[in-house]
């Protein structure tokens, strides 16, 4: 009897402990901006996707945020910006997918997921670089870790620096 009460158990943790991603939406073009649609000639397609989500968490049957109630549409607003403000002078995403991620056994998380490639308008992403010189590190599979806005001066020498270790 204790094996089996065991047994349900474990079944049941594992199943609880599994998360579902439901893909709700594939679209063409998603923004939340305002787009002057005179100019769309001259917007460029980015030349990587980009993801954004707002994801929140589920204590026993609490949600942490509002995205888990009837007010959920706002949740989806954030996650499409957190995508298109990844990349300056982004107004859109084309070619993408909106999925909704969840896991729960006790404690859990839920919220959106919005995966696309960036409609850059050049002349606003002129304008929000807060630096022409950009210093990126990377980790040992030559993914990007950090990335940060230096001037000029900081450029050289860090230049310089990885000149001299070589």
């Amino acid at each position: 009897m204790k094996k089996i009460i065991l047994a349900l158990l474990a079944g049941s943790m594992i199943l609880g402990l599994t998360g579902c991603t439901m893909r709700l939406t594939d679209f063409t073009v998603l923004s939340t901006k305002n787009i002057d649609l005179a100019r769309v000639g001259s917007l460029e397609r980015g030349k990587s996707r980009v993801e954004g989500d707002n994801i929140s968490f589920i204590i026993i049957f609490i949600p942490t945020s509002l995205c888990q109630t009837a007010f959920a549409d706002n949740c989806l607003k954030e996650a499409i910006d957190k995508a298109i403000e990844s990349v300056p002078g982004a107004v859109a995403l084309v070619d993408g997918v909106v999925y909704h991620k969840g896991w729960w056994f006790i404690f859990g998380q839920s919220g959106f997921v919005v995966q696309g490639t960036p409609l850059i308008d050049p002349t606003l992403a002129s304008s929000q670089l807060k630096s022409n010189y950009i210093v990126s590190n990377l980790n040992d599979n030559g993914e990007i870790v950090s990335t940060q806005y230096v001037s000029k001066e900081e450029y050289i020498k860090l230049k310089d620096e990885i000149i001299k270790s070589e």
